[in-house]
């Protein structure tokens, strides 16, 4: 009820009872007055309060916290241990793509599912994920992947560009090897930025905080993941990042070489 007619009201029924209630009774109806007062005074402040940001941002985390629990349920009962049993490039993909699939629009959320499922797997099969997900993040560093990056965010930097080949493993197999051709076909298979564009630096740590968690509560813990993964040499960890030959330099040598990515999806001006 508006403020102004809860006041408009209040002098209506002042008037009344004066003129139709014995002065020695009228404080008690004042009195039922000063209630109904402070009972519209809190239920305006209650409305105020359930329409504001603050109520809002929380029945978001119930949401999530409601998310996450039946994510992790459906993975405890889902997962197939032959996935974590033999860590491969197949299977690498299929606990990247199972994560995302429970955790649709929620980078958050998968991240979170990905740790979950990665502090049940031994320890050298975590070194053997990481070592497949830094694979993946070594071949990215491409000149034309950094122009996708470039173009989809007015400029990258390097650590802009990390980000993105995060966010870009994170999305699975099939968006990543999209995003590997030339700029010009992308146009072809994707309509809006969204779908090609993201960032993610929590993903880079997956492994080391599923070791993390797992290991928490070890009283003879004296070694820390990184320290485990420098040891391996396996031809995966060996591999080297490929040097970047650019074939541009700023935002108009893109706007030449990739025409139809730069007016679809650039951000430049």
């Amino acid at each position: 009820m508006p403020i102004f007619l809860i006041i408009l009201l209040t002098y209506v029924v002042k008037d009344i009872i004066e003129e139709i209630v014995e002065p020695k009774k009228r404080y008690i109806w004042y009195g039922f007055l000063l209630i109904f007062h402070v009972f519209t005074a809190l239920v305006y402040l209650l409305i105020k309060y359930f329409k504001s940001e603050h109520f809002r941002n929380i029945k978001e985390q119930i949401k999530l916290l409601k998310e996450r629990k039946v994510v992790n349920d459906k993975r405890k009962k889902d997962v197939e241990i032959s996935i974590l049993t033999n860590i491969d490039k197949n299977s690498f993909w299929k606990i990247i793509e199972y994560s995302k699939e429970l955790s649709p629009k929620n980078k958050e959320l998968q991240i979170d599912l990905l740790i979950d499922i990665l502090k049940e797997i031994k320890t050298e099969k975590l070194v053997v994920f990481r070592e497949i997900r830094e694979y993946y993040y070594k071949k990215s560093y491409t000149s034309n992947l950094w122009a996708i990056a470039y173009m989809l965010n007015n400029g990258c930097s390097d650590d802009g560009f990390d980000y993105y080949i995060n966010w870009l493993i994170s999305e699975g197999k099939q968006k990543y090897y999209d995003l590997q051709e030339n700029p010009e076909k992308i146009v072809e298979k994707y309509n809006s930025r969204d779908e090609i564009n993201g960032y993610s630096e929590d993903f880079g740590l997956i492994e080391t905080i599923a070791f993390e968690k797992k290991h928490s509560e070890s009283i003879d813990y004296q070694f820390d993941f990184d320290n485990i993964y420098n040891k391996s040499q396996s031809d995966l960890n060996i591999f080297e990042f490929a040097d970047i030959e650019f074939n541009w330099k700023d935002e108009n040598d893109l706007k030449q070489s990739f025409p139809k990515f730069y007016s679809k999806f650039s951000t430049f001006d």
